[in-house]
């Protein structure tokens, strides 16, 4: 069940303005943040203890997540420069970013 509709969010990060939507679907919730229009971090969560524990509509969230993205290497000045984190690698990728501490 969908607790809010696609909804597009804005935030400004060390001067610069991305954009983020959260799409929630029966199997994962999917969170992509923009730079650009071709330019985008996509990370998608299973449902389950891990989606529970991440608030995907709190910018401290998402600021989170794009710093760890640019941390990463992500050249988010750049076109085309797009990096997806898979279902069974995001529950590591929030740890790391530390969006969440532990989910059990």
């Amino acid at each position: 069940m969908k607790v809010f509709r696609k909804k597009k969010r804005e935030i400004i990060i060390d001067g610069h303005a991305f954009s983020w939507i959260v799409n929630e679907t029966a199997t994962h919730a999917k969170v992509r943040c923009y730079s650009l229009k071709s330019t985008y971090i996509e990370v998608i969560f299973n449902w389950g203890i891990a989606t529970w524990a991440i608030n995907f509509y709190q910018p401290s969230v998402v600021s989170t997540m794009i710093q760890y993205a640019i941390k990463l290497g992500w050249k988010y000045q750049l076109k085309n420069q797009i990096i997806v984190v898979p279902a069974n690698e995001s529950e590591q990728w929030a740890k790391d970013a530390g969006i969440i501490i532990d989910c059990n």
